[in-house]
């Protein structure tokens, strides 16, 4: 623990460093000699009785005062003229099991030093917290975590009773993450059935989920950028734009599919798609953007939330917005061109399956 914090304090952005293991007064403690203790037939238990008999006596019996309703001890211990010191409590006498008189000098000693309050414990084991602030300006708990790991990696070998777990901010960040990168699964999942429920097709909603990378790659530039740390409420902002980038992508293929419909060609519905989304599509990303850059930008005041919040989801749509232009009609039209390709080779493979064999004529036999 002292490594530690000695450690932590040579850290920028890293204050108040801290453990839970607190001093407490100073206390007398009794060291006894293992060799003259055993072989005078002495416990500890003996030598720790006849020094709080000395000091703190013992109670030998009690009574009861009519005038009270509770007993009152009795209480055996020496007069304040043999324990003014602690030297003077070595001079007590203890009997050993063998019958002889020992002073408590020949086989213990006394020492004064600091104890601890008390003890923490966690899961059974003895534990000591060293906690500190961060200023999130310079710094955050996920890269002092990281460099106290990194620091600490051979701390199992020297100290091999030794254990290290890292919690705090940095343990609920881990567990959120966990949590959310068991749900986004789920989400994308969700996304991909409602979409093939409405194009009526398991290729075309890969299409429209194309464009979400693009929006990721978004965020990463725009945190980058804005100078914001990696946080949990980035992984909020993907949540919320990807449902958001998904929408235009959306549009466009449901354009080019009933221009398909009233059947124009492949390349020209995808060409005309293009022309006729690009001003809604532009208008739609461009008011979202320039309404979340004073918050990103921290115009009126920069906040640690709603800041990333909104550089991530303004960087990541305008990032989406070119791949909902370009990657969406160039994959629609690669991907249809290679169904129907593989669609006519189905058909012809089938086709040569189903045609009857030629008739085959008797032949003659000469005889």
């Amino acid at each position: 623990a002292g490594e530690v914090k000695a450690f932590l304090r040579t850290r920028p952005g890293v204050y108040n460093v801290e453990d839970n293991l607190k001093r407490g007064p100073e206390e007398v403690r009794l060291v006894i000699n293992e060799e003259r203790a055993a072989a005078r037939g002495l416990r500890f238990e003996d030598l720790a009785r006849a020094l709080r008999g000395a000091n703190d006596g013992l109670v030998a019996s009690s009574f009861r005062d009519p005038g009270l309703d509770e007993d009152i001890d009795i209480r055996v211990l020496l007069d304040a003229s043999y324990r003014r010191g602690l030297f003077d409590l070595l001079e007590t006498e203890l009997r050993a099991p063998d019958g002889e008189l020992l002073k408590l000098r020949d086989v213990a000693d006394v020492e004064i030093a600091r104890g601890y309050r008390s003890y923490r414990r966690y899961d059974a084991k003895r534990t000591v917290s060293v906690y500190a602030d961060v200023d999130q300006e310079v710094t955050s708990s996920l890269i002092e975590n990281q460099a106290i790991q990194a620091r600490f990696a051979d701390i199992e070998t020297r100290y091999p009773e030794v254990e290290v777990s890292y919690g705090g901010e940095f343990q609920e960040t881990e567990e959120a993450f966990g949590k959310l990168f068991a749900v986004m699964p789920i989400a994308f999942l969700g996304i991909y059935m409602i979409l093939a429920a409405l194009f009526r097709s398991y290729v075309q909603p890969l299409i429209v989920i194309l464009a979400i990378p693009f929006g990721f790659v978004g965020i990463i530039v725009g945190v980058g950028v804005m100078g914001y740390s990696v946080s949990f409420v980035l992984f909020y902002a993907a949540i919320g734009l990807t449902g958001v980038v998904v929408n235009d992508s959306l549009v466009m293929v449901d354009f080019i599919n009933r221009a398909r419909r009233d059947g124009m060609p492949l390349l020209e519905a995808v060409r005309q798609s293009g022309v006729r989304r690009f001003r809604p599509i532009l208008l739609t990303t461009l008011t979202t953007v320039f309404a979340l850059l004073p918050m990103a930008l921290g115009l009126q005041g920069s906040s640690k939330t709603y800041g990333p919040f909104a550089a991530s989801i303004s960087f990541g749509l305008f990032f989406a917005m070119a791949g909902t232009l370009f990657a969406v009609p160039l994959a629609y039209t690669s991907l249809i061109v290679w169904q129907e390709r593989l669609g006519r080779r189905l058909r012809a493979i089938r086709g040569h399956r189903e045609t009857p064999p030629a008739e085959i004529p008797p032949r003659r036999i000469a005889r």
